[in-house]
């Protein structure tokens, strides 16, 4: 049967060529909160992929734009999805990122809610512009949070991520 699915998969990918996409991220920033909760920081494209090689019915390459945005989330540590049920209070004290040497860029200031996201109008009150992505530059990272009133301080790096993935043209067709 996997032989099967494997023949099958190869010979669309012949016949109707391929698709490759290229994911320019910063790794996510992960820290355990009370065993409970947990502070996800993570990076998510400004805008659709950009084609940046296409050769008809064929190949087709495309690659994220080169600015992010950021998203932070106390989550629940098992779950990991919806709503946090052991979060009773928590206020996102500041959130900054720093590039290189430059100045710190300040995302969040006396944000309430367990999840935010820049390039969302209701969330954007510092109207922030996207963070540039620097492929061989980590990012640092500074956030300050109370949650059930405790307080936490986490200071760390985000790493430059490159990820490529290829599918058949054929499932482009199909979406």
């Amino acid at each position: 049967m996997k032989f099967i699915v494997l023949f099958f998969t190869v010979s669309i990918s012949v016949i109707s060529g391929c698709s490759k996409f290229t994911h320019l991220k910063y790794s996510s920033f992960v820290r355990d909160l009370d065993g409970n909760s947990e502070l996800v920081i993570s990076t998510y494209p400004t805008w659709h992929p950009k084609r940046t090689s296409h050769i008809p019915y064929f190949y087709e390459s495309l690659t994220s734009p080169k600015e992010v945005y950021f998203q932070v989330f106390v989550r629940d540590s098992v779950k990991k999805l919806g709503q946090n049920p052991h979060v009773k209070s928590i206020r996102i004290h500041s959130f900054s990122v720093q590039i290189q040497n430059q100045s710190k860029i300040v995302l969040i200031s006396d944000y309430g809610s367990n999840f935010w996201m820049q390039g969302q109008s209701k969330n954007n009150e510092l109207d922030i512009q996207p963070i540039p992505y620097y492929p061989d530059t980590p990012l640092r990272v500074d956030i300050e949070l109370t949650l059930n009133d405790v307080d936490y301080s986490f200071k760390g790096k985000m790493s430059p991520i490159k990820e490529v993935s290829m599918s058949p043209l054929i499932f482009k067709l199909l979406q």
